[in-house]
């Protein structure tokens, strides 16, 4: 429509106006105002706030989510608590919860967390980082 305006691609770094019925497409270099990032959201790229979000897992293993929902898994099972998006700008990371029974299989717990930030796993135990690619699948 006239007026409307665009991003080009999932990086915000042209957006593109229509200034007229019939008229050409002006686009231009272009970023995220100060305090932004660009993500992308229904499927269209736009500059978002910067925000977070609290994910807790405790117990035998009671999970609450980002929505403040609390879900109880006792599968023997490995669940992601969160990643990055594809079509993001934000930076690799990968955050998962493994499940582990004990000693009944209606009965679990949160055997490890691990955290996979740009490729390294860091040991939140305090021992040293590991590449992860090494990591055991």
């Amino acid at each position: 429509p006239v007026g409307s305006e665009f991003w080009t691609d999932n990086t915000c770094s042209s957006k593109c106006t229509c200034p007229t019925r019939g008229g050409k497409v002006q686009c231009s270099s272009a970023s995220c105002p100060a305090g932004q990032f660009c993500g992308v959201q229904n499927g269209k790229p736009e500059c978002l706030e910067h925000s977070y979000g609290i994910c807790h897992v405790h117990g035998d293993p009671h999970y609450n989510t980002f929505d403040k929902v609390t879900h109880d898994f006792m599968g023997n099972c490995t669940y992601t608590l969160a990643k990055v998006c594809s079509n993001t700008s934000v930076p690799y990371f990968n955050v998962e919860a493994k499940n582990e029974h004990r000693g009944n299989p209606q009965v679990s717990y949160v055997r490890e967390v691990v955290v996979d930030v740009y490729g390294e796993l860091p040991d939140l135990a305090g021992e040293r980082s590991r590449r992860s690619h090494q990591r055991e699948q």
